[in-house]
């Protein structure tokens, strides 16, 4: 079957080499990549050779048994001409590096450059699995895959579920000519506006005890893989290294609500053409610290205090969305900040009259779903940065003023664009 442009029919299991994180292959196998995608695409493989930053797979990347003393010249001018020209992008990119000292960030960077660059001399692998780039781990293999002709596909969900697809840091891949049904049954789906599967049975309740168990799992794993793991046992496994970086929520996040306003149906109309909705993105994450085009704008949440300045010199009220399944997990400081530009109005996700903001018809977004279902709503949609859809199709923030809605040819095409960059696997 072919995907990224490759045809796995032609890599055999020794030549193939699997991504797989702390739960396990089992786990990453079965919910990450997904059963039928893997059979569909190594149906002819009895074995799967893995690695992972723990010992639970073939290959451990131990970062700890690398060191800087190891290097050759030839492998300083593999790190110089793959990782060092582009340093400054896998820094900012990645939450544990950019919450480090520097030099400590440059050393991790060569250590795990060696790491890969000795594994590749070793092993005959000619294909790379991952799920997604959302670490520095994963981007330096990547660079240093690249550097040896090593091929590389990702398998990463889509808008509508059972599609798969391939990019390394958010552009868009050709994959496929869409049929005449994938673009009828896309269509009708992004008109609807269905709610993404993976939000499928996310509500309050739901965050209020998402947040229970990352609250305390937070402080666990505070203290098993930081400060034992890494400060004792200097274990520089990622998760262990920046353990103090993940999903660090206080009580007061749940204190949000003050910062949540009501939506009134009669004053959202009398200015309704001079509004724009901003849907929250979850973050960090990889849809916008990877998929951002620039990587000095990985640091979303000032980018997003840009975008509110932009709209109040045009005298425009922003309706910014909370994301559903984030509720509960972001800094109130942050709601504090934009609300103090004073053209804010921040919505709680499960408003009774949330759908109101469907009545907008300007939308400023960074990635996601909601800037195809505006475009296919006759919205004016912009992007902030570029992304893989926007690419001839949607114009950035800096343009609003001369922007129109999308005619309905171009609509089509639009849609046919997208989905020419996924593969849809069958249950």
């Amino acid at each position: 079957m072919r995907y990224g442009n490759i045809d796995t029919s032609d890599f055999s299991e020794n030549e193939t080499l699997f991504f797989i994180r702390i739960k396990g292959k089992e786990q990453f196998f079965k919910k990450v990549y997904g059963e039928e995608v893997i059979k569909q695409l190594f149906g002819h493989f009895n074995k799967f050779y893995t690695f992972s930053e723990y010992p639970n797979a073939d290959h451990h990347i131990n970062l700890n048994k690398v060191n800087l003393a190891d290097f050759s010249f030839r492998d300083f001018e593999i790190y110089n001409d793959y990782v060092l020209k582009e340093l400054h992008s896998i820094i900012f990119r990645c939450r544990g590096l950019r919450a480090i000292d520097f030099h400590e960030a440059k050393e991790l960077t060569l250590l795990c450059a060696k790491y890969f660059i000795d594994l590749f001399r070793k092993k005959q692998f000619k294909l790379i699995v991952i799920h997604i780039i959302d670490n520095y781990i994963l981007d330096i293999m990547y660079r240093i895959a690249k550097s040896m002709g090593i091929e590389v596909i990702v398998i990463s969900e889509f808008f509508i579920s059972g599609y798969r697809r391939h990019t390394i840091y958010g552009e868009y891949n050709f994959s496929q000519e869409p049929t005449l049904t994938e673009l009828n049954y896309a269509e009708k789906y992004f008109e609807k506006k269905e709610k993404s599967f993976w939000l499928k049975g996310v509500n309050k309740l739901y965050n209020l005890r998402y947040f229970t168990y990352l609250y305390f799992s937070y402080y666990a794993k505070l203290i098993i893989r930081y400060y034992f793991g890494y400060k004792l046992f200097k274990n520089r496994s990622y998760e262990y290294r920046f353990a103090f970086v993940f999903n660090k929520l206080k009580l007061n996040y749940l204190n949000v609500n003050k910062y949540f306003d009501r939506i009134s149906k009669d004053s959202m109309m009398e200015n309704i053409s001079k509004s724009v909705y901003l849907p929250l993105h979850v973050y960090p994450e990889a849809n916008v610290d990877y998929w951002i085009g620039n990587p000095n704008n990985a640091d979303y949440y000032f980018s997003i205090l840009e975008a509110i300045a932009f709209f109040r010199e045009r005298n425009m009220d922003v309706y910014i969305k909370e994301h559903p399944g984030f509720l509960y997990q972001r800094d109130p400081s942050l709601y504090a900040k934009m609300k103090s530009f004073g053209n804010v109005k921040i919505i709680h996700p499960f408003d009774p009259l949330v759908n109101m903001i469907d009545e907008i018809p300007n939308i400023l977004v960074w990635h996601g779903s909601a800037g195809v279902e505006g475009l296919m709503q006759d919205k004016k949609v912009v992007v902030y940065d570029t992304n893989y859809y926007s690419e001839g199709f949607v114009s950035k923030m800096t343009d609003f003023d001369s922007l129109k809605a999308m005619d309905g040819c171009t609509k089509r095409n639009f849609l046919k664009f997208i989905l020419s960059g996924v593969i849809k696997f069958e249950p």
